[in-house]
């Protein structure tokens, strides 16, 4: 039931979002937008206030922010498609963005609330090469082998590439200062020396981090779609509908944080994801916009809306196949 809950939540969050964004954008252009909706199917939930329909539909997947004019073909001064390019490109990209603006909101909340790793040690694993050598708890890192320290992510980048003994730089407590000699142990192919980091609660460097994170999902992501593009990617690293449940309860037996942090994770790949140049995602549609930019003129309507069907057709059979690989993995 917990599990059930937090699938929801976690994508009616994500979908509100990404959704709000093109509402909130299409209204300022002075577009109208028919009907907002959570989920797909038949309306469960209908309301109708001003000129918008608000629903919440059967299937608890997906969404969508219906608006005039967008896929068919409107001569109407609210309608979609009698507003600018410009305009139109920015409410196509407003979802997106939206689903970028949900990640970074809760990992500033989420870092804040337990703090991100700085190079200062937070425990010392018993009989670790750190317990042997003396670290202790409170010892700040300033260098590893004379190269400079400035956040945990370089002390394991730095510990990783070493190969041999280290010398780290290390101001204690008191604000001494030693040069200590450690050699790295070898845990499942990773070098480490047997420490975790401290946690620094600031909310202004939770925010530097939480970027820099954002900015590590989008490369993760780009790097997968690269393998993926080059045939690279097997069948067991693509997950659909119930591999991301499974993935969803394993992230609830973990906990509240790693529930949140899955939201931030899965919001900002879905952000990247809608950016990508294809058909019926609003990559595909700010790519036609940026072609009538560039022509000056727009593109036969028709054939768009039909290379979108042919787009979301597409989508809606990988959706499947994907399920399939799903089940097959789930029944092995």
């Amino acid at each position: 039931m917990k599990t059930a809950i937090n699938v929801l939540i976690i994508f009616n969050l994500i979908v509100f979002f990404h959704e709000m964004g093109h509402f909130v954008m299409a209204r300022k252009h002075g577009v109208r937008v028919i009907e907002f909706a959570l989920g797909m199917g038949p309306a469960l939930i209908s309301k109708e206030k001003g000129e918008t329909t608000y629903s919440i539909r059967m299937l608890p997947l997906g969404g969508f922010c219906k608006m005039e004019g967008e896929d068919e073909e409107s001569q109407g001064e609210r309608s979609f498609g009698d507003k600018s390019p410009w305009q139109r490109l920015s409410i196509i990209l407003a979802g997106p963005v939206m689903n970028f603006v949900l990640t970074i909101i809760l990992l500033i909340g989420l870092n804040t609330y337990t703090g991100y790793p700085i190079p200062v040690v937070g425990e010392v694993i018993p009989n670790s090469p750190a317990a042997e050598v003396g670290l202790e708890k409170g010892d700040l890192i300033e260098a590893i082998n004379d190269e400079p320290i400035q956040s945990w992510e370089d002390m394991v980048r730095k510990t990783r590439e070493t190969t041999g003994e280290m010398k780290l730089s290390v101001v204690r407590t008191d604000q001494s200062k030693e040069t200590i000699l450690v050699e790295p142990m070898d845990t499942d192919g990773v070098r480490q020396i047997g420490v975790y980091p401290g946690r620094d609660h600031g909310v202004f460097r939770a925010a530097a981090y939480s970027f820099k994170q954002m900015a590590r999902f989008a490369q993760e992501f780009m790097h997968f779609f690269g393998r993926l593009f080059r045939g690279q990617v097997s069948s067991a690293d693509v997950a659909g509908p119930i591999g991301l449940v499974k993935t969803v309860d394993d992230v609830t037996k973990s906990g509240f944080e790693m529930v949140v942090f899955f939201t931030a994770f899965f919001s900002m790949n879905l952000g990247v994801i809608n950016l990508l140049p294809i058909p019926a995602l609003d990559g595909g549609r700010l790519i036609f916009i940026l072609i009538e930019i560039l022509r000056g003129k727009p593109l036969d309507p028709e054939k768009e809306g039909m290379v979108h069907l042919i787009g979301f057709v597409f989508l809606m059979a990988l959706m499947l196949f994907v399920t399939f690989l799903d089940i097959q993995k789930w029944m092995n």
